[in-house]
């Protein structure tokens, strides 16, 4: 500590010096600070909240045949994205501000790595790649430093290279991938014929978030009040609950099945024809087997929403975060009709979009649901528009193996990718669930769907009851079951009468549970 007017050391005035320069160049390369959008204070608070875990890290990759690759060109390209697009040149603070705020800076460097592994077999590239991205999650990236991405690119045999980018959530959403990857495409190519990619700035992502701190939450009060009346206690699944795996590998994991493109077309077109959306039809399926798994008739489930202001000219170009969680509340009676109850669905889901730019925490003040998650799973659909041109494989090279990583917090991520084939994913938080469970209850969601776009195609107004959700395998077991040619498994059943009275004495502990058997007294402690 020094005094007033005292004279400072020699090495501390250069030091200070030393700092101040710093500063200062920090500061020369800070293009705008702004408020995060309320989605992306969620994803930070529950990305910070759950160090180690890998919570909202994505992780897309593919395996791509590229003749000549021209690395120079790769790295240009990917730099003059970063260049383009604001959202890549920021970072994050939150620890000495009121709120969180988004630093863009004017110049970044993106992180992009090149190793050959054409020398070593495929089971251990392949071996080496989950131990780096296991690693990455783990060490998860640093808000506070720009850019929240890395490349990585791997050389798996001649002009075969394995693609990894790394991102946060936080910076962008589903609907940013085309614009992107456009963006590389083209600037690689320019870029190894020699020229330098001219393209119209896009629109910032601050104009959003100028547009979300103008609007008024209470305008939506009186809706979300009326949605949320009388819901108090959120739905759950009949089964599962958190701690129950202990050092489950991973935190999440996926459980993936994929409809045949018969399949997909029936759906498609026994949706069009009733005049709903494929994501309504699936959206109804999902909402008919939580009611099936929970007992309840009175049900709440999440959905993202795009979020994106249609009537402002210029968001569709712009790399950001723009979707929003929001509660969807739904019914269900036995004797329902499929096709009205739908239409219903689909209506209900046109009101939501009406009062979507509320965030997921206001809402659910305005609820009677408190000091706990309002859902217990979230359903994503898929529909961000592609490019024509990646659609029709117009691209400098073929593209296989393609996956992405999600991880949310929600016990249950359901995730819906539209296309040839359908795609239907459970994503599970392993501490909650076994994967068998998991695995069955995706085969349940698969014949229900399955079955509902069948009975549309014959009759819409068959009611609700009547769609099973057990394929013929089960229902020929419980048929040998009922005939008592087939006893229940006792070892498979008794397990979930214990972990039930277990669950009840967590939920109650200063109540012991006892029971009398003749004249003697038991207790389980």
């Amino acid at each position: 500590m020094t005094t007033p007017g005292a004279p400072t050391s020699p090495a501390h005035g250069k030091e200070t010096l030393g700092m101040n320069d710093k500063v200062k160049a920090l500061s020369r390369n800070i293009e705008a600070i702004y408020p995060l959008a309320p989605m992306q204070q969620g994803l930070l608070f529950h990305s910070l909240m759950h160090p180690g875990k890998g919570m909202y890290l994505l992780q897309y990759r593919h395996v791509m045949v590229l003749p000549q690759l021209d690395l120079d060109a790769f790295r240009q390209a990917w730099a003059q994205v970063v260049e383009r697009h604001e959202l890549l040149r920021t970072s994050f603070v939150w620890k000495q501000q009121k709120r969180p705020m988004q630093v863009v800076h004017k110049q970044v460097e993106l992180p992009i790595a090149y190793e050959d592994w054409s020398e070593i077999d495929e089971a251990e590239q392949q071996a080496r790649l989950e131990h780096l991205l296991a690693e990455e999650r783990r060490e998860g990236l640093d808000f506070t430093q720009a850019p929240l991405m890395r490349v990585r690119l791997f050389k798996l045999a001649p002009d075969t290279y394995q693609f990894v980018r790394s991102y946060h959530h936080i910076l962008m959403d589903a609907w940013c991938f085309s614009i992107i990857m456009m963006d590389f495409l083209d600037g690689y190519r320019a870029a190894r014929e020699g020229r330098r990619l001219e393209l119209p700035k896009p629109r910032p992502y601050r104009d959003f978030i100028r547009w979300l701190e103008q609007q008024k939450p209470e305008d939506h009060q009186a809706f979300w009040q009326q949605r949320l009346a009388g819901f108090d206690t959120p739905t759950t699944f009949g089964f599962g609950h958190p701690g129950r795996v202990i050092d489950a590998p991973e935190p999440v994991e996926d459980c993936v099945e994929h409809l045949s493109v018969e399949q997909t077309q029936g759906l498609q077109q026994a949706a069009g024809r009733l005049g709903i959306t494929l994501n309504t039809l699936v959206q109804g399926a999902w909402a008919l087997l939580l009611g099936r798994y929970s007992g309840n008739r009175d049900l709440l489930f999440g959905v993202t929403v795009a979020g994106r202001p249609v009537h402002m000219q210029g968001m569709e170009s712009i790399v950001g975060l723009f979707i929003n969680s929001l509660p969807l509340r739904w019914s269900w009676q036995p004797q329902q009709s499929l096709g009205a109850w739908l239409k219903a669905l689909q209506a209900e889901n046109l009101s939501l979009r009406e009062h979507e730019s509320v965030s997921l925490a206001q809402i659910q003040g305005w609820s009677e649901v408190q000091r706990q998650d309002l859902f217990q799973s979230l359903f994503v659909f898929e529909n961000a528009p592609i490019s024509a041109s990646l659609r029709q494989g117009q691209l400098d090279y073929l593209i296989s193996d393609m996956a992405n990583r999600t991880h949310t917090n929600y016990p249950i991520t359901v995730v819906i990718v539209p296309g040839e084939h359908l795609h239907l994913q459970l994503t599970y938080q392993t501490e909650w669930f076994l994967r068998a469970e998991v695995e069955q209850m995706l085969r349940h969601f698969r014949t229900l769907l399955l079955n509902m776009g069948d009975t549309l195609a014959r009759d819409t107004d068959v009611p609700l009851q009547r769609l099973a959700m057990l394929d013929a395998a089960e229902i020929a077991q419980q048929h040998a079951w009922a005939a008592g040619g087939l006893a229940a498994d006792e070892a498979q059943l008794q397990p979930l009468y214990v972990e039930r009275l277990q669950r009840q004495v967590r939920r109650t502990p200063s109540e012991s549970p006892w029971c009398m058997a003749s004249a003697a007294s038991v207790s389980i402690s």
